[in-house]
This record gives C-alpha cells, structure tokens and sequence, in this order.
C-alpha cells in the first residue's frame, strides 16, 4: 500500500515536459554531487551499478532509492525532482565556528 496519495511510489521522467534542465539532468548532477561512481553510489544504496545507469538514461528511481540518492548528494528529493539543483557553492559552504 501506498504511503499517501501525494507522493508517487516512483518519480519518472514524464513529470518534466516542458520543463528545461530535465529529471534525468538532475539524477545525474545528483549521482556526480555524491562524490562517489556510480558503482560506489549503488553499493551505498543497495542496488547494482546497471540500476544507477538506468535511473539517468529512463529517467526512473523509486522513492526510497531517490531519498537515499538526495541524502548521498546533500540535497532534497525535491531538488531533485522538481529542480533546480541549489548552486554547489550553497551546498559546500562550511558552517561558520564563532570564535571564542
């Protein structure tokens, strides 16, 4: 069963007509933002290289494997599904230490 009607158990591709930079564009900046191959990516979430290299070419993750590809990024499901990608500057920056 489902876990609530807003939120597909996939996102695909067909969710972006129209939309310029694409899913599949985002899935990639995703995996590459992980710092990791797409082999490494797929070992950290369970599922094989060939499975990583489908979600780019068909444009189609489950929910949890999104989730988990988002946190391996450091960025939301949302950004990934909906766009746009936060700049990397934004995701790199570290958190300021205030001096003692």
């Amino acid at each position: 069963m489902s876990s609530g009607a807003c939120f597909p158990d996939s996102y695909t591709a067909e969710h972006d007509r129209g939309m310029g930079e694409t899913f599949t564009d985002r899935l990639r900046e995703a995996v590459r933002r992980a710092g990791r191959s797409k082999r490494a990516v797929a070992l950290e979430i369970g599922v094989s290289a060939q499975a990583v290299g489908d979600w780019i070419k068909e444009g189609k993750i489950s929910r949890d494997n999104l989730a988990a590809l988002a946190a391996l990024a450091k960025v939301t499901s949302d950004d990934i599904t909906r766009g746009p990608m936060p700049p990397r500057d934004a995701m790199s920056s570290p958190t300021p230490v205030a001096a003692t």
